[in-house]
Parts: structure tokens; C-alpha cells; sequence
């Protein structure tokens, strides 16, 4: 449990992150939310109970921005080339009753017509597109799309796509690596 310098230093970096009152927030997977790469590791749906609280980065900043994200009426998305099911399990622990990832907000390769654990050159901004389409309102403009992603590549697409404010977070989406940024 976070003691109140964390809480508060938590909210200081959500509160600077959404201040420009993004309309979809879209994260990648595998070392992104996760600190680990689950696709990779060939992680299963009935394995994800065992495993979800030491593989998430930063449970409590992902909420947070979560949280924050949804009491500003923004819409939340994940882009990433796994497996949909596995990430909608983790998302059910992370979030429990209250998830609010679904069929719609979880795109990968499968939204596109690709198998999952298909990368697709230049997907990421085809995926972010498609959320824009889904998101509510729907066709939400570039520029208040927020993405985080761990590869470099991603974000250049994203960036080069017309996608703004696309962030590189090598080490994950954790307090450090936004502080950094």
C-alpha cells in the first residue's frame, strides 16, 4: 500500500499528465503496462490469477490514470500485437468488477483482420485509429490521443501518423519513467 508521499506525488503526475484533457488514453501491452512481455512468454488465460500483481509495472499509476482518465469522460484503449483474451484477463484483475477494458478497447492484430502475435508494420497507428473510431464521442481528433509504448518504433509511427503526443517509455509505464519524460 502506497503511503500519502506516494499518493501524493502519484496524483501530481496524473493530474500533469492529464491536463490537457486527452480524449483517449491507449497504452501498449508487453512492457508497457505489463514489465514483462506475456506474448512472448507464451502466458495463458488460467495462468494470468498466479502472475498479474508482479507482472503489472505500476498497478497503482495505471489505475490512477485509468481513474482519472474516466472522471474526465476520456475513453481508455490498449494497442498491442498479443493475445486479446490474455490482456482482457489480466485487465479483470487489475480492475476487478469495475473493468473497464472491453471487446472494444482492447484492439490487436485481430481488429485488423491479422492473427493476434501478428506485428503489423505500421499497426500501432492503425490500431490507435481504430480506437479513435470506437472511442466516445467517436473520430476523436489526433491530437487528444495520448499513447505510451516501449518501442521506439511504435511511437515514431504513431508520431509520423499525425499521433502527437505519442511517449516512448523504454522502461515500462511507471512513475519513473513519466517523471522523465
Amino acid at each position: 500500500m502506497a503511503d500519502a508521499n506516494d499518493a501524493t506525488l502519484l496524483r501530481k503526475i496524473v493530474d500533469r499528465w492529464m491536463s490537457g484533457r486527452p480524449k483517449l488514453l491507449v497504452w501498449d501491452f508487453d512492457l508497457t503496462i505489463l514489465n514483462t512481455h506475456a506474448f512472448s512468454e507464451g502466458v495463458e488465460v488460467d495462468e494470468v490469477a498466479d502472475r498479474w500483481q508482479e507482472d503489472i509495472a505500476d498497478v497503482e499509476l495505471f489505475r490512477a490514470f485509468v481513474s482519472a482518465a474516466l472522471a474526465q469522460n476520456a475513453t481508455v484503449g490498449i494497442a498491442s500485437y498479443g493475445r486479446r483474451e490474455v490482456i482482457a484477463e489480466y485487465m479483470q484483475h487489475v480492475f476487478a468488477d469495475n473493468c473497464p477494458f472491453n471487446g472494444d478497447n482492447i484492439v490487436t492484430p485481430q481488429a485488423l483482420g491479422l492473427p493476434d502475435g501478428t506485428s503489423v508494420p505500421a499497426g500501432k497507428p492503425q490500431m490507435l485509429e481504430l480506437l479513435c473510431q470506437r472511442a466516445t464521442p467517436a473520430g476523436c481528433d489526433r491530437s487528444a490521443v495520448v499513447f505510451f509504448d516501449d518501442d521506439p518504433d511504435n511511437v515514431r509511427d504513431c508520431l509520423a501518423a499525425g499521433f502527437a503526443r505519442a511517449y516512448h517509455t523504454p522502461d515500462g509505464f511507471t512513475a519513473q519513467a513519466l517523471e522523465g519524460l
